[in-house]
């Protein structure tokens, strides 16, 4: 036999026996103010005839008014009664989604499910530094700087190791960048982002906790907050991993040379008596020579560490594109406000 779903019986519906009860309904409700008139009609006569038929004739129409109302009561019984013929089993119809038990599970698939973060689908191309990539999607190419982490620049200690972790973790793979409101470029045009993996594992703090890189460029330096400043501070401070780099030997000292053997020494026959000399004049008196003036002391601008930072209408990087007039040879630590502007990307350092 055949399982069936649950059942359940339908109400009245309309059409077959009802339609005529309704209809009774209405013909008695019509027909009951008419009995009561007639009876009164009765009553009325009567009166003129003979006062012994007055209440004959009031009971006639009452009785009268009464069958109507009775008529009344049943048809509406029969209009309000189930049909027979309806109360079959039908079966139990599916939840649908306005069901107040059902709508949570239907919901309940995008609950919790993360937005997409735009910038995804670049690949990897070059790793420049511990903080700083190459990479490609299509057609485009963008140069990517990686927000709130410093890495060691090219010729310091760590830079080789910090260049290569960052390499083994992101290198050739796909990536994300995830952008924050603050700014998207540098004054290089470097993209500022972070650098997110398809397994949600975030570059620049894995940087941070493997000690290739530390926390920079946020609201603890004057660049501003951004949104993953907390962890990335966390990290930090929470971070034992330390690179470190040998010590460069001194040069060696060039062995002493010997000095050369001295010629033999031969007895020189005794020179000729000498004519006795004329009396030389008398030495004029020596003029004083002018005092030479003293050499200019430069004034180094106290916002810059590590080089002598002079102090001029615009200082530039030696080397650089800049047109002077003063020019300073790097690299300088930015110790207050970068007034210059030699600090290029931000990460504290000038004219590297």
């Amino acid at each position: 036999m055949e399982d069936r779903p649950p059942m359940r019986p339908r109400g009245p519906r309309p059409g077959g026996a009802n339609t005529y009860a309704v209809v009774g309904v209405l013909l008695s409700t019509i027909a009951a103010p008419l009995a009561f008139v007639l009876s009164l009609v009765g009553l009325a006569r009567a009166r003129s005839l003979g006062g012994g038929l007055a209440a004959p004739a009031l009971g006639a129409g009452l009785s009268a008014a009464g069958m109507v109302a009775g008529g009344a009561a049943v048809a509406l019984a029969v209009a309000t009664a189930p049909d027979e013929a309806s109360v079959r089993a039908t079966p139990e119809r599916a939840v649908d989604v306005a069901d107040p038990e059902a709508a949570p599970a239907a919901a309940s698939s995008t609950v919790g499910r993360p937005a997409s973060e735009p910038g995804g689908g670049w690949t990897v191309v070059a790793v420049l530094d511990g903080d700083t990539v190459d990479v490609t999607r299509g057609a485009e190419q963008e140069r990517v700087r990686l927000i709130g982490i410093d890495a060691p620049e090219p010729g310091t200690c760590g830079f080789e190791e910090a260049t290569a972790a960052l390499a083994a973790l992101v290198d050739g793979r796909t990536v994300t960048l995830g952008r924050e409101a603050r700014v998207e470029r540098d004054r290089d045009g470097r993209v500022l982002a972070y650098l997110d993996l398809p397994d949600g594992v975030d570059a620049g703090l894995r940087q941070i906790e493997a000690g290739m890189a530390v926390s920079r460029d946020d609201s603890r330096d004057g660049h501003g907050p951004h949104p993953r400043e907390a962890s990335y501070v966390s990290a930090d401070e929470a971070s034992t991993a330390v690179v470190t780099c040998p010590e460069t030997p001194p040069p060696a000292a060039a062995p002493p040379q010997s000095a050369p053997a001295a010629p033999p020494v031969t007895a020189a026959p005794p020179p000729p008596a000498p004519a006795p000399a004329p009396a030389p004049p008398p030495d004029p008196e020596p003029t004083p020579a002018a005092p030479a003036p003293p050499a200019p002391v430069e004034e180094c601008h106290p916002n810059y560490a590590d080089a002598c930072v002079p102090i001029a209408s615009d200082v530039d990087c030696e080397g650089g594109s800049g047109d002077g007039p003063a020019y300073v040879r790097g690299p300088v630590r930015v110790v207050g406000e970068d007034v210059y502007g030699l600090d290029a990307d931000g990460d504290g350092i000038g004219c590297q």
